[in-house]
């Protein structure tokens, strides 16, 4: 969900991939890295204790904490176009995680099903553009997802999604709706 991330880990975890002849699926932001953003996230309970936790500025680097603020956002996907085709070449897969990681994951609550649509559309857009193929799954953003959410999913009749964590897949129910695409959970424990 970085410019880093894309550039650096990826070509990473496809060399050991390889290595070990494993098959994954690769869930890639299609738009800007606004990952700065997320510091408007500081007066959450836990923000701060997270990001020391995790040790952001270690694993991410002080660039990418500023990208969307002090700094242009660069494009992820549209950035590594033959990393995301080595990735398919590989027999890897590659799915959305969404145009705008950070837009998606402080916003979705508030998101019509069409501004969701939009969202997912102009992800479709990038990887169809680099790719030749929309992706036939997404993974959100932060494991964020709403009935609006899901309803748009449905729409793109997408072989699954990956919107949340638990032990087994499942087809969601939320607030009296029951959805279409099967969601196979990032964890799977």
């Amino acid at each position: 969900c970085t410019h880093a991330g894309l550039q650096h880990g990826v070509p990473a975890l496809m060399r050991l991939f390889d290595e070990l002849n494993v098959r994954a699926s690769f869930f890639v932001a299609g738009g800007p890295d606004h990952s700065g953003r997320a510091l408007r996230r500081v007066f959450r309970r836990g923000f701060v204790r997270k990001m020391l936790r995790t040790n952001a500025v270690g694993t991410y680097g002080w660039r990418t904490l500023l990208y969307g603020t002090l700094l242009l956002g660069p494009q992820i996907a549209r950035s590594f176009p033959d990393t995301l085709r080595a990735l398919v070449g590989a027999g890897h897969e590659v799915g959305m995680h969404g145009y705008d990681h950070v837009y998606w994951q402080d916003r979705l609550p508030t998101l019509t099903v069409a501004a969701i649509a939009t969202e997912l559309e102009r992800a479709q857009a990038v990887f169809g553009d680099i790719l030749g193929a929309a992706p036939r799954a997404f993974g959100a953003p932060g494991w964020q997802c709403t009935a609006a959410s899901f309803a748009s999913e449905d729409a793109l009749h997408l072989a699954y999604h990956s919107d949340t964590r638990g032990v087994s897949p499942f087809l969601p129910e939320l607030d009296g709706q029951c959805f279409r695409t099967l969601d196979i959970t990032t964890t799977l424990l």
